[in-house]
């Protein structure tokens, strides 16, 4: 390889180290910024997912008239949550909406 090959090279070499280094960088603040919200929602919503804002009427519908243990499983899947957490929202929907 002659002199203007290994320049040639070299800087090509250059070119591709820094547009690695410049994507890391980028994917290093987004999961910064990804753990961020991560934490920020898991601190949050810890007691408030899922809400009955959440619920469309259909859901108000079955939660109201189904048997309570098939909307907890319902509700699982759905948010993926625990079943505390899907327990707490059909209280929360039965108190809200029994009148309706």
């Amino acid at each position: 390889m002659s002199r203007e090959d290994l320049a040639v090279l070299f800087i090509f070499f250059l070119i591709v180290a820094s547009g690695v280094a410049k994507l890391i960088k980028k994917l290093t603040l987004l999961h910064e910024e990804t753990a961020a919200k991560l934490n920020f929602l898991i601190a949050n919503n810890r007691e408030n997912y899922p809400s009955t804002s959440m619920l469309d009427s259909e859901h108000i519908d079955s939660i109201l008239r189904e048997k309570h243990e098939v909307s907890v499983k319902k509700l699982k899947k759905r948010f993926y949550c625990t079943s505390t957490q899907a327990e707490t929202l059909i209280t929360q929907v039965k108190a809200q909406f029994k009148h309706h």
